[in-house]
């Protein structure tokens, strides 16, 4: 157990305070007070279908949530809100920034002890949040970049483990 989920009866505050620890920890902690369900934006109908889906997830959290799109869909908006309720009802979130995250998982390649904890980190999160999956940058000729199939074993590492485990 987490040395920060333990109850200290004699504070109201406890559990306001164990939250607020949680989304410090989660990675989230510098954008999850603007990115909520109320400040996301659904003016069109394929927003509002979104921020349904987004509640309706929120309200009964079965399976995966995944929302693919262009950029400026608002994909980590409606993603860091979910969080952001998961968070303050108690879950666990770790969230993973897809470029830095593996990028840093591969230099570790040779770092068995280091990979494996990090790695599990990933497969072992109550809720995982993986922001930008397969983002990659452009090239030197300035083309956009391929996943490697590092990343791609990476991925399925992690996401087979959280299938067959859930």
């Amino acid at each position: 157990n987490d040395k920060y989920d333990i109850a200290y009866p004699f504070c109201k505050c406890t559990e306001t305070r164990l939250s607020i620890m949680r989304m410090k920890r989660s990675g989230l902690k510098n954008i999850i007070k603007d990115y909520t369900l109320d400040k996301y934006k659904a003016d069109e109908p394929w927003q509002k279908t979104i921020k349904d889906a987004a509640e309706a997830y929120v309200r009964d959290p079965q399976g995966w949530f995944f929302i693919g799109g262009q950029s400026g869909a608002g994909k980590t908006h409606i993603c860091t809100a979910i969080c952001r309720e998961f968070l303050l009802n108690g879950r666990k979130v770790v969230y993973m920034l897809w470029r830095d995250d593996i990028a840093t998982l591969k230099s570790l390649a040779m770092e068995a002890e280091q990979r494996h904890e990090m790695i599990e980190r990933f497969k072992r999160a109550e809720v995982l949040y993986v922001d930008d999956l397969f983002k990659t940058g452009k090239g030197k000729d300035g083309e956009k970049q391929q996943p490697s199939s590092a990343d791609i074993n990476a991925a399925f590492e992690i996401f087979n483990y959280r299938y067959n485990n859930p």
